[in-house]
């Protein structure tokens, strides 16, 4: 197996069985992943700030920055390679609160609910969500199986795709 890196800011679609996604260090950024076991194609998105409104043009350079850009442009990219909507099994990890006190600006939990729209408003059932707490944590998806794996205080968890 190789791994396929997704940086901070990064999206990767795959439908390489040889290969695993990875993204590490979600603190209170999002990650996302979409596979569809029948075609057996995938994705892998690492967001940082939940609205594009914070800067449009950015946005336009770089969709996987915003939840609110980045999780619609990794559908349509799954789905443009085959995966249907309704075989979809969504994952996502992060929105931790890594910096401690009464923060005002409280991203991750801005990130969640961004995420969270979205596939409320396109009836897409999210699969596993491993959010909140403290601790950052790295991600896997294998393009094989279609296996999850969250790595948080050096433990994994492993999330098969019949879960």
């Amino acid at each position: 197996m190789q791994y396929r890196v997704v940086d901070l800011s990064d999206m990767e679609i795959s439908d390489d069985a040889s290969e695993i996604l990875v993204t590490y260090s979600i603190g209170s950024c999002i990650g996302v992943t979409m596979f569809d076991p029948v075609v057996r194609v995938g994705g892998m998105v690492h967001c940082m700030l939940p609205s594009c409104k914070l800067d449009p043009e950015k946005a336009t350079e770089n969709p996987a920055l915003f939840v609110d850009t980045a999780i619609p442009e990794l559908y349509d990219r799954v789905t443009r390679c085959g995966a249907g909507k309704s075989r979809l099994v969504v994952t996502l990890a992060g929105a931790a609160r890594i910096i401690q006190g009464h923060g005002m600006f409280r991203i991750e939990e801005r990130n969640l609910r961004a995420c969270e729209e979205f596939f409320a408003q396109n009836d897409i059932s999210i699969r596993k969500s491993c959010t909140g707490g403290y601790e950052g944590r790295t991600i896997f998806l294998n393009m094989s199986n279609g296996n999850f794996t969250v790595r948080c205080g050096g433990k994994d968890e492993v999330y098969e795709l019949s879960e």
